[in-house]
C-alpha cells in the first residue's frame, strides 16, 4: 500500500478510539515488529482499493487477526505482509494531537466491555429506565440544574436543543412534539414547554 499523504478516518468500526474525521498519523514498523494491541491501516483483502483501520488482537500462522474496537466479531480474513500494514501512532482530532498508547489491548477490551454494557442496558434496563422516567418522581432533583433551551434554524424549521451549561442533553426536532432527552437526564429533567410560534 502506498503511504497516503493524508489519511482520514471515515467509518464507525473503531469508535470511540478513532472517530470519523480524525486524521491518522502512521509510523515506520516492520511487519514482524507489529504486535497485539497495535492499530494498523492496511489494504483490504476484499478490495485492494479500500483501506481498513483496525486493531491487531492476535496472530496465527496465516497472519494478524484484526477487529474494529466497535465491532463484535473479528474480521473474516488475516492481514499479511502483502496487505502492507502501517502502524497508527497518533491521531489529530480538531486542533488536538493524541498519541496512540502502548496499552492497546486494554483499551480494546474496555471498548468491548462498554459496547456489551450498552447492549445489555438497551435490552434489559431500558424498560426500567422508562418506568422511572415516566413516574416523574425525580423531577424535583432536576430543579437544581439550570437548563437552557437554544434554537437553531434548520431546513425543516426550528430545532430546539436543551442544555445544562455546555452540555446538550436534549433535542426537539422540527415538526415533532416529543423531546428526546439523553440518558440519564430524562429521569430528572422535565421536558420544557415551548411557546407556540
Amino acid at each position: 500500500m502506498k503511504r497516503p499523504a493524508e489519511i482520514i478516518c471515515n467509518g464507525p468500526s473503531m469508535k470511540s478510539t478513532l472517530m470519523p474525521g480524525d486524521k491518522i498519523e502512521t509510523g515506520e514498523a516492520a511487519f514482524d515488529e507489529l504486535k497485539r494491541g497495535d492499530i494498523i491501516i492496511y489494504s483490504s483483502p476484499d478490495n485492494i482499493r479500500l483501506n481498513v483501520i483496525h486493531r491487531i488482537i492476535g496472530r496465527d500462522s496465516n497472519g494478524f487477526i484484526t477487529r474494529g474496537d466497535n465491532n463484535s466479531k473479528t474480521d473474516p480474513y488475516r492481514v499479511r505482509l502483502e496487505h502492507r500494514p502501517l502502524k497508527v501512532v497518533a491521531i489529530e482530532r480538531g486542533a488536538r494531537r493524541m498519541k496512540i498508547g502502548k496499552h492497546g489491548m486494554l483499551v480494546h477490551r474496555l471498548r468491548l466491555l462498554q459496547k456489551k454494557f450498552e447492549l445489555f442496558r438497551r435490552k434489559h434496563l431500558y424498560s426500567i429506565y422508562e418506568f422511572i422516567a415516566d413516574s416523574k418522581i425525580f423531577y424535583p432533583i432536576g430543579n437544581m440544574f439550570n437548563t437552557e433551551v437554544r434554537k437553531f434554524k434548520r431546513p425543516k424549521g426550528i430545532e430546539h436543543q436543551l442544555f445544562i451549561g455546555k452540555h446538550r442533553i436534549g433535542i426537539l426536532h422540527p415538526g415533532k412534539e416529543k423531546w428526546s432527552i439523553r440518558f440519564p437526564w430524562r429521569i430528572f429533567i422535565k421536558p420544557p414547554e415551548l411557546d407556540k410560534e
